[in-house]
C-alpha cells in the first residue's frame, strides 16, 4: 500500500485522512460506551431490524420508528453481517463515516481547483482539525452521514456547471436520494441554493448551458433522487401503517420546520456556537490575511468562494436558523465547506504566513488537551459551585493529571519544532494537535466521565433474567434493546404514579427509572443503581422486600 502512495503523491491527503480516522476509531472503540439516549436508541433500532432480518421497517421497542430514515441502520446492520453483532463493530460506524466525509471533501477540492496540488491536503487538514468535526467524529450521528452526500451533491453541481455532462446529474440524484435516506429532505437545504444561485458563482470555464437546460436537469435530478428515496418510503409506509406514514411524509419534515415537537430554540440560537465550528483555525493570523486578499479576487477564485460561502454555507445557516427545531450537530454538514473556504484563504496567504501566526491555534489545542488536568485540580471548587451535580466531583477526580499534561506538552513540542516549515506543515501540525487532544479527551473521559453513560452493567443484569417482565418509568428510549439483546421482548413504558400498580400485576418484573429525584423510588428495593450524567441516576428496581429474589452476578 505504501508503494501505491509513494507513486501517487496526490493520494497523500487520503492517506492522512484514513490514518487520522483510524486513530480516532481505535481510541473510540477502546474507551467509550454507547451514549444514551441517542446512540443506544439507534443501536436498538438497528438490532431489532437485524434480529428479525427486516431491512425495510425500523422499529423501536416493537413499534414502527418514524424519527429517522434507515440508511444509518443499514450501515450498522451491514457491519454486523460482516464482523458479527457487537458494540465495537457498531462504534466503527462513526470514524468510517468521518473518513468518507474527508474523502469527499478532498475530491471536491480537486474538482474545484484541479491545478492546485496543495488544496486537497489543506482541505483535509482544515476539516479534520475542526473542533466540531473531531468531537463529533467519535459519535454515531445522522448528520455526519448526511455530510457525505451533501459534499457529493455539491461536487456534482460544480462538475455539471463546467462540463454539462449528464452523468453529473445522475450523481446529483444519487446524492439527493441517499441524503434523504440518511436524514430526510433536509439534504435539499444544502443543495438547492447553489443550483438556484448559479449566476453568482458560474465558473469562468463553464459549459454553455442554457437556463432552461440547467433548471430542467436539476429538476430531473431532484425527481430521480426523490424516487430513490420513495423506493424505501412507500413500502415502509405500507408496512408501518397510517401513523407511521403520516410521520415520515409530514411530521418529520414540514412539522419539524414549522413547529418542532422537540429542540425548539429561537432564531439566534446557533450564533454562540459559530466559534466552535471555526476553531482552532480562527486563531491563525495567516487565515485572516488570506481571506482578506480573497475579497478582491476575480475569475476562478471568486467563483469558488461564492459557491462555497455565499451560495451554500450562508444560505444553509440562515435556513437552519429559521427552522423551529435546532441542534448543534445539525450544522455538521457545513464543516467541509468551512474547511474548503479556510483552505482557499491559507493557500492565498501561504507566502506571508509566519510561525508566530500559528502559535495561538497550537496553544488552544494544548490548552484543550490540558483541560482534564485542570478539571481534576479544580474539582473541589467546581463541586462547591455545582451542588446539584452530585456525580461531578468524583468524575473529575478520575481524570489523570500526568496523561493530560503529557498530551499538552506533546502538542507544544510538535508545534515549536515544526511550525517553521511552512504552510502545509503548520496545517498538518494543527490538525494533528486536534487529534492528540480528542484522543486524550476520550482516554481521560473513559476513566470517569464516560462511566456515567455506560449502561452495560444494567444490561448484563437484564440478560440474567430472560423471562422477567420489564418496565421503564416515563420515556423509554430503547436503552436496553441492543445492550441486553432483547429479542421479541418489549419494555412497558409507565408513568411514575403507576409504579406500584405495575408491580402488583408483575411481581416478578424488573423496573427501571432515570431520575435526579431519589424520593421517586424510595418505596422500592434498588437492585442496582449507577450515575447518569452529572446529576441523575439509573436505578433497577424490585418491589419492597423482594430484592433478594433477584440475585445476580455482579456486572
Amino acid at each position: 500500500m505504501l508503494e501505491f502512495f509513494r507513486a501517487r503523491p496526490a493520494a497523500w491527503p487520503i492517506l492522512f485522512s484514513l490514518i487520522f480516522c483510524t486513530i480516532i476509531a481505535f481510541f473510540s472503540v477502546t474507551n467509550r460506551p454507547l451514549f444514551p439516549v441517542d446512540e443506544t436508541r439507534y443501536l436498538t433500532v438497528a438490532w431489532e431490524m437485524f434480529s428479525r432480518n427486516d431491512w425495510l421497517l425500523p422499529t423501536l421497542n416493537g413499534e414502527a420508528y418514524h424519527h429517522k430514515p434507515p440508511l444509518l441502520f443499514w450501515i450498522i446492520m451491514t457491519l454486523w453481517s460482516v464482523f458479527g453483532v457487537s458494540e465495537n463493530a457498531a462504534l466503527l460506524t462513526a470514524p468510517l463515516i468521518a473518513a468518507l466525509v474527508c474523502v469527499m471533501t478532498i475530491r471536491l477540492s480537486r474538482v474545484m481547483a484541479p491545478e492546485n496540488p496543495r488544496l486537497p491536503l489543506l482541505a483535509a487538514c482544515m476539516t479534520l482539525g475542526s473542533l466540531a468535526f473531531v468531537l463529533y467524529s467519535v459519535m454515531i450521528m445522522f448528520d455526519m452521514l448526511l455530510s457525505v452526500f451533501v459534499v457529493l451533491g455539491l461536487t456534482a453541481i460544480w462538475q455539471f456547471a463546467r462540463t454539462g455532462h449528464w452523468k453529473h446529474i445522475v450523481l446529483f440524484a444519487l446524492a439527493v436520494g441517499l441524503g434523504a435516506l440518511a436524514k430526510g429532505p433536509v439534504i435539499l437545504l444544502h443543495l438547492l441554493f447553489p443550483v438556484v444561485l448559479i449566476r453568482l458563482w458560474r465558473p469562468a470555464d463553464a459549459a454553455p448551458i442554457s437556463t432552461a437546460r440547467w433548471a430542467g436537469s436539476f429538476t430531473a435530478g431532484v425527481l430521480l433522487g426523490t424516487i430513490l428515496g420513495l423506493c424505501w418510503a412507500i413500502p415502509a409506509a405500507i408496512s408501518g401503517g397510517p401513523e407511521f406514514t403520516e410521520k415520515i411524509f409530514w411530521g418529520q419534515t414540514a412539522g419539524r420546520m414549522t413547529q418542532s415537537f422537540d429542540h425548539q430554540h429561537p432564531i439566534w440560537w446557533y450564533l454562540p456556537f459559530i466559534p466552535a465550528f471555526l476553531m482552532p483555525w480562527l486563531l491563525h493570523g495567516g487565515l485572516w490575511k488570506g481571506l482578506k486578499s480573497l475579497k478582491g479576487e476575480t475569475g476562478e477564485s471568486r467563483s469558488q468562494l461564492r459557491f462555497l460561502l455565499l451560495c451554500w454555507i450562508v444560505p444553509a445557516f440562515i435556513s437552519f436558523s429559521l427552522i423551529s427545531g435546532k441542534q448543534v450537530h445539525y450544522l455538521l454538514p457545513l464543516v467541509p465547506g468551512i474547511g474548503l473556504v479556510f483552505a482557499l484563504g491559507f493557500d492565498r496567504a501561504r507566502d506571508r504566513i509566519t510561525r508566530t501566526q500559528a502559535l495561538p491555534a497550537v496553544l488552544l489545542c494544548a490548552g484543550l488537551a490540558a483541560l482534564p488536568a485542570m478539571a481534576n485540580l479544580l474539582a473541589p471548587y467546581i463541586e462547591a459551585r455545582n451542588p446539584d451535580n452530585i456525580h461531578l466531583a468524583n468524575t473529575l477526580r478520575q481524570m489523570s493529571i500526568p496523561v493530560s499534561l503529557a498530551c499538552s506538552g506533546l502538542i507544544l513540542a510538535l508545534g515549536l519544532t515544526q511550525l517553521r516549515r511552512g504552510l502545509l506543515a503548520q496545517a498538518t501540525v494543527i490538525s494533528l494537535s486536534m487529534l492528540i487532544f480528542v484522543s486524550c479527551f476520550v482516554v481521560e473521559a473513559g476513566r470517569g466521565y464516560f462511566k456515567n453513560y455506560d449502561l452495560k452493567p444494567i444490561a448484563a443484569i437484564i440478560r440474567q433474567y430472560p423471562d422477567a417482565p420489564l418496565a421503564f418509568v416515563r420515556n423509554y428510549h430503547g436503552e436496553w434493546g441492543f445492550l441486553a439483546r432483547l429479542e421479541n421482548r418489549t419494555v412497558k413504558q409507565i408513568d411514575q404514579p403507576h409504579m406500584q400498580a405495575w408491580f402488583r400485576d408483575n411481581p416478578n418484573g424488573l423496573m427501571f427509572i432515570r431520575t435526579s429525584r431519589a424520593h421517586e423510588y424510595a418505596d422500592f428495593d434498588v437492585i442496582y443503581s449507577q450515575p447518569y450524567k452529572m446529576s441523575s441516576t439509573y436505578a433497577l428496581l424490585a418491589p419492597k422486600g423482594k430484592a433478594k429474589t433477584f440475585p445476580y452476578i455482579k456486572p
